[in-house]
């Protein structure tokens, strides 16, 4: 048997090998270079070590000779030595043939050999049985960490385990915490509701200083389940005696904290344990509060109630019931069968409380039943962080937020926070916001350019069904920010049009609306729908001359426009492709960028002498911009690897170097 849990004990020092680690050549191993491979065990470099451990092992069953070798004679260096028996660990019950070696090894006058050869019969498992009574003697060995594998091993091989558990509990006493640790460990891995009589001893650990001890004593002493109940009540129940001495105080309250810790791995849950762990989030201080709420939140639904019952009790102090809404929000959505808590504090007068409700529902991702018209209030609240909750709180939850969406709008023209929040839960509703759809038109007119900018955000966001609310709008609005808005929107929304019979409509539309746009002299105006025009794609061609036109007479912007959606509209047609050729000679830096990128579509073969012969170029960035384009055409550039390469080898620019070579691997990948 090996057991892959086990692992972490016996093979701690030999690190994972990432994935770019040399592994031996495929096809026959041969000896030399299995000997060659130990032989780099040799070398004092902590990190290649384990790579090498790693490679021996990866060698199979080939290995385990050249490891017995080694392993049998002590002139080899300890370091190769211990090597060569992680290499057998880390080869498990394959390593049988070795077996005799390595027990033999148990005697080695090196702790850390002994320590090895106790992982190598525990790795090859049950096979390994006749090596135990060894193992069994180095119980007593003078060296902990030797003590600590021998007693791993044997729990997990003894053919009589439970005639072995007497001497796992035993070693809870050993004097070195690693043996310690390894004893609790090894009861909650290998006796899991059989130490039930032990519990008492087990438990005697739970405080204990070193921390590894205290971790392993809680999980063994919660791997005992029932039987550990009655004394982990009475830990948690104790109270400090105030006659007592300071250290038995403090051992009482460290075992109540680990008691309400282990209350909280229990499975299943007891409700007596829930119970106590209510009473202290009730009543006990900070340290031992933080403690309970963590186990009640490891509890989750079981314990929620209870916690609910914490928050709605106005004798408690007002900071607990905080606390308690704030874990009710963490358990999140078993919470929700707990709603009309939730909605009184969304109510409550004290405005800590009304935040921390509000945070806890945005945690609950179902929604809280009854809570839409204590959400809707809480926009208006004086705390920004509560508008923000109750912003996204409503944002999540779909159509039932439909009484707050007017809400919602008027939000977007408040404090730059809080529209934010609220833009963000209008776009989480998406289609279910559309009743609003006809005030957030009119609000792509406003002054404020962080209210139009999120509008158009908005907008975008919900798809399709807003394009006929901006087709009618265009044909009335006549300010430029409210044209550019809804270009911008459609920039969004076109290339996203459905491909059926209403969805070409609109977009035939739209086209008709842009082009108009075209003419309107206004250049900001004349960009943003070129843009849009070519998000529309082949459902624009019938625009096509006119973009020529503008690439020929337009200004700067415009003209970079118009080159860049004639490559998304039709990149291939004679004309389009000749505008843009055209274009890579222009004087202006930036549309002879825009054409470079234009180029660039994929299947765009016909670019290739083109761009080729702008890596000549003597302008740094037309260079680059060449290189990229070549990469997004695809199969066809390969083609242009050569010249690739040769222009790599000249340049003397190094980020022009890195591009050329990082187009070059993208084209050799395809």
């Amino acid at each position: 048997m090996h057991c892959a849990f086990l692992l972490p004990f016996l093979l701690s020092t030999v690190v994972a090998m990432p994935q770019d680690t040399q592994t031996p050549r495929p096809g026959p191993v041969s000896d030399d270079e299995i000997v060659e491979t130990i032989g780099r065990l040799s070398i004092d470099d902590p990190k290649a070590f384990p790579y090498t451990v790693q490679r021996l092992a990866g060698f199979g069953t080939r290995a385990i000779p050249h490891c017995v070798r080694v392993v049998r004679d002590p002139g080899y260096a300890a370091q190769v030595r211990n090597g060569c028996m992680q290499a057998l660990a880390v080869l498990g019950p394959a390593s049988l043939p070795a077996l005799e070696a390595v027990t033999a090894s148990l005697d080695d006058e090196l702790a850390l050999l002994r320590a090895r050869a106790i992982e190598v019969i525990g790795a090859i498992g049950l096979d390994a049985r006749s090596a135990l009574p060894a193992v069994e003697k180095k119980l007593k060995d003078d060296d902990a960490f030797v003590r600590s594998r021998a007693l791993i091993v044997m729990a997990l091989i003894t053919e009589d385990r439970a005639a072995f558990l007497p001497r796992v509990v035993n070693a809870l006493e050993d004097p070195s915490p690693i043996v310690r640790a390894m004893a609790a460990s090894a009861i909650q891995q290998f006796y899991a509701g059989a130490a039930k009589d032990y519990v008492d001893r087990i438990a005697e650990h739970i405080d204990a200083k070193d921390a590894t001890v205290k971790r392993h004593a809680c999980l063994a002493l919660a791997s005992q389940g029932d039987a550990a109940v009655p004394l982990l009540l009475e830990f948690v129940r104790a109270k400090e005696d105030p006659k007592a001495s300071a250290e038995d105080n403090a051992r009482t309250r460290a075992r109540k904290f680990s008691a309400i810790q282990i209350f909280g791995l229990l499975r299943p849950v007891r409700p007596e344990g829930v119970d106590a762990l209510v009473d202290t989030f009730r009543h006990a201080d900070k340290k031992l509060v933080d403690a309970a709420a963590d186990s009640l939140r490891r509890i989750g639904g079981e314990a929620v109630g209870r916690i609910a019952s914490v928050a709605a009790d106005e004798s408690l102090p007002f900071a607990r019931r905080i606390r308690a809404i704030t874990e009710l929000g963490t358990i999140g959505d078993p919470s929700r069968a707990y709603a009309s808590v939730l909605v009184d504090a969304l109510q409550h007068d004290h405005p800590k409380m009304r935040e921390a409700a509000s945070l806890a529902v945005t945690k609950i991702v179902s929604g809280v039943p009854g809570s839409i018209e204590a959400l809707r209030k809480l926009l208006d609240d004086p705390s920004i962080e509560t508008r923000m909750n109750a912003a996204q709180a409503l944002g999540q939850a779909g159509k039932a937020a439909k009484p707050a969406l007017e809400a919602l709008v008027a939000m977007l023209s408040a404090d730059p926070r809080a529209a934010r929040a609220a833009a963000h839960a209008l776009m989480k509703l998406g289609a279910d916001a559309a009743p609003v759809v006809p005030r957030l038109i009119a609000l792509l007119d406003t002054g404020d350019t962080g209210v139009r900018l999120r509008t158009v955000e908005i907008l975008g966001s919900m798809g399709e069904l807003v394009v006929p609310a901006l087709l009618e709008s265009a044909k009335s609005v006549d300010s430029l920010r409210s044209r550019r808005c809804i270009a911008l929107v459609m920039q969004q929304i076109g290339a996203h049009l459905s491909n059926g019979a209403e969805g070409a409509k609109l977009a035939t539309q739209c086209v008709t609306v842009l082009q108009a746009w075209l003419d309107s002299g206004k250049d900001v105006l004349v960009r943003d729908s070129a843009i849009a025009l070519g998000q529309l794609g082949a459902r624009a061609k019938s625009v096509v001359p006119r973009l020529i036109r503008l690439v020929k007479d337009g200004a700067i912007e415009e003209r970079i426009a118009a080159l860049i959606a004639l490559s998304r509209i039709d990149p291939l047609e004679d004309r389009v492709f000749e505008t843009i050729h055209a274009a890579v000679s222009s004087e202006s830096q930036d549309v002879r960028w825009a054409a470079l990128e234009s180029l660039g579509t994929p299947g765009n073969a016909k670019a290739l002498p083109i761009l080729i012969a702008t890596l000549e170029s003597t302008v740094e960035v037309d260079r680059i911009r060449a290189a990229e384009s070549l990469s997004r055409i695809g199969k066809p550039a390969k083609e242009a690897i050569p010249a690739l390469q040769k222009a790599a080898r000249r340049e003397l620019q190094r980020p022009v170097a890195d591009t050329l070579n990082g187009v070059i691997r993208i084209l050799m990948e395809l």
